[in-house]
């Protein structure tokens, strides 16, 4: 499975304006052009929802040339052209290439776009490339990846009883149940199949249980005005239509995470109509699989059967989608020419990995050696070599972890297969080694996220170190240079606030960053607030300037000694105070809720007047008796 890809994304967003077309597209680092482009012409299209197999190889290769080039203008050529041989270059990378159709442009959506052929070749078709079609919508969409098992695929098959078909006899469905049979069968994926579902039954099983993929096949239409319809039955099984977003409604509160139709119509809107993707993902569906034109019978079957082989081997949508239509395009006589146009991918969700956690990994284990042992027990036998040669590529895999407990585990649990081995236990032993791998696999994960953190922590610890360093370097030099001019009594005009105290608030506010950073543990690493460093030493000058006025103006006192007097005055203390005011902001508002105090008692005992309130703070000196009561406050900064 792709654990290690990384999509390097291409958004190409088209927009009318004064009755021109534009290709605004952004690059993966931020590169961005801007091109006016010209559509192809309706006429080009005026037979394909009759079926694009029905046409001939020259007019197909024409149209697939109109719309690259109605795509890709030569400018937005040369920009794919250079991400694309960047990624190809890199062998962990796709590049994903995300069409947006904007406002009036939502007229083209119906175009096969993903039959845009660009300097001669198919970009939908070409190997670590995925063509997606997205939708710009407020309401986000649900997380994709499914974490528990076992998965659950609900598969509807509608045919009204009118066409006289048999709802059950749907080709691809044949072929998903064909390819997914193996998981079926060991209880990681339930498939079911459900035929003839009215609006209301299939409501009730969307809620009933929690399904991941909704599989449609059956028809669509498209209305007077352009929006998708969806054919259904009623309770007499005879055809009814329902409208793109009553039937979107209810997913609402579901846990569908795919929805696959296999309808020739109504998924793409015509004109300004809502089909039935965009519908779906406005309710906040992450995926929506589908065929922008009518599929047959063949061609359903051949991309179902590819889509769902890619997704279980690789565990990617993306993928996935690129292999049904590349099976589309395998020489087949019974194959329709062209066909391979109509399938699309609409996708919201950035995260490609359908299966997702401690599930994904025991669903690789099983496709990866699973289906060894499933055969060797249908033949009445067991290939003892192949397993203990797992165990003991489990076993080294042992030295990677560096718990020395979950090492223990890891080895207990090998054992114990090895043990089930000896009294012919096949399936227990089985068991225990995808216990033991999946062990290994998630400890290991854990433990590249605690390196992580652990270096996301040290640079969040030097990088504040350092700008408190410079902040701290800057003021000595400043006090340095100006050594001739500053005095202890020099003040602020206006204000009559001594430069000393806003220096020495301001070297608190410093000391509060280094203390939140480096001075204690971060008990969850997190990115450094930049904001936060440049009004903390701001939020410190206030807070210490304010400290020293209410204790230099006699609205506080410390312990006997009154220090704002001319004899008892003390400039190193109203500076110290400054200084711990801009430090700790619980420390600021301990001395601003005493001062509070004591002047609400002032006017209990006074109400005609507000008494001295150098008298009354020393009556109230009993609620903080010394200014290591004070001190003593948590001055841990607020980050």
């Amino acid at each position: 499975m792709n654990e290690a890809l990384a999509f390097n994304t291409i958004d190409l967003r088209i927009r009318e304006q004064d009755s021109r077309t534009w290709v605004e597209v952004v690059g993966p680092e931020g590169e961005w052009v801007e091109a006016e482009t010209q559509m192809p012409k309706d006429s080009q299209f005026e037979t394909i929802d009759e079926g694009i197999w029905n046409w001939p190889e020259g007019r197909i290769d024409s149209l697939c040339d109109s719309l690259g080039r109605a795509l890709m203008p030569p400018d937005v050529q040369r920009l794919y052209a250079a991400v694309l041989d960047r990624t190809l270059s890199q062998g962990n990378q796709v590049l994903r290439l995300k069409v947006h159709f904007l406002g009036a442009a939502r007229g083209y959506q119906r175009y096969p776009w993903e039959g845009a052929r660009v300097n001669g070749q198919y970009p939908a078709l070409t190997p670590r490339v995925s063509f997606t079609r997205t939708t710009d919508l407020p309401r986000p969409a649900i997380p994709f990846a499914v974490d528990k098992l076992p998965y659950r695929i609900l598969v509807a098959t509608v045919v009204p009883s009118n066409l006289g078909l048999d709802p059950m006899a749907g080709p691809e469905v044949q072929s998903a149940e064909a390819t997914l049979r193996s998981l079926v069968s060991a209880g990681l994926l339930q498939l079911e199949v459900c035929p003839n579902l009215t609006l209301s039954r299939l409501e009730e099983l969307l809620h009933e249980k929690d399904y991941h993929i909704f599989y449609f096949t059956g028809f669509a239409n498209v209305d007077k005005l352009g929006n998708g319809t969806i054919v259904l039955v009623d309770e007499k099984n005879a055809m009814r239509e329902v409208d793109a977003r009553r039937f979107a409604s209810i997913f609402l509160g579901t846990r569908v995470r795919i929805a696959f139709l296999s309808t020739g119509f109504g998924v793409l809107g015509r004109g300004s109509g809502v089909g039935l993707a965009d519908a779906l993902l406005e309710v906040g569906l992450p995926i929506v699989v589908g065929h922008s034109g009518v599929v047959t019978n063949v061609g359903a079957q051949v991309f179902a059967g590819g889509f769902f082989d890619e997704l279980v081997r690789t565990n990617s949508i993306d993928f996935a989608v690129s292999a049904g239509r590349r099976a589309m395009t395998e020489p087949g006589s019974d194959k329709p020419r062209g066909e391979w146009l109509n399938p699309v991918l609409l996708m919201r969700s950035q995260e490609g990995k359908f299966f997702g956690g401690e599930a994904a990994y025991t669903i690789e284990t099983f496709i990866r050696g699973g289906s060894l042992v499933s055969e060797a027990k249908a033949r009445g036998e067991f290939d003892a070599a192949a397993f203990v040669g797992k165990i003991d590529a489990t076993r080294q895999s042992i030295s990677t972890i560096r718990s020395v407990s979950d090492q223990f585990k890891a080895k207990d649990l090998i054992d114990d297969a090895e043990l089930e081995i000896r009294t012919s236990n096949w399936t227990i032993a089985t068991q225990k080694l995808a216990e033991a791998s999946s062990h290994i696999y998630l400890v290991i994960k854990n433990e590249e996220r605690d390196l992580v953190d652990q270096r996301h922590d040290r640079q969040a610890r030097w990088t504040v170190l350092g700008i408190s360093v410079f902040l701290l370097t800057a003021v000595a030099a400043l006090a340095f240079a100006l050594r001739d001019i500053w005095t202890p009594d020099m003040t602020i005009p206006v204000i009559a606030l001594p430069v000393a105290v806003v220096v020495w608030s301001f070297v608190g506010g410093v000391a509060a960053m280094l203390q939140a950073f480096v001075g204690t543990k971060l008990p969850d690493p997190k990115p450094i607030s930049y904001e936060w460093l440049l009004w903390r030493p701001v939020v410190g000058v206030i807070l210490g300037s304010v400290v020293y006025l209410v204790i230099a103006g006699g609205l506080f006192v410390l312990g006997q000694v009154d220090v704002t007097t001319a004899q008892n005055r003390n400039t190193y203390v109203l500076w110290a105070l400054a200084f711990l005011g801009g430090f700790s902001d619980k420390f600021a508002i301990l001395v601003f809720d005493t001062v509070v105090r004591t002047v609400a008692q002032a006017d209990d005992k006074a109400p005609s007047g507000v008494s001295d309130l150098k008298n009354e703070s020393h009556q109230s000196k009993g609620n903080l008796d010394s200014s290591a009561t004070l001190a003593s406050a948590d001055n841990t900064a607020k980050r």
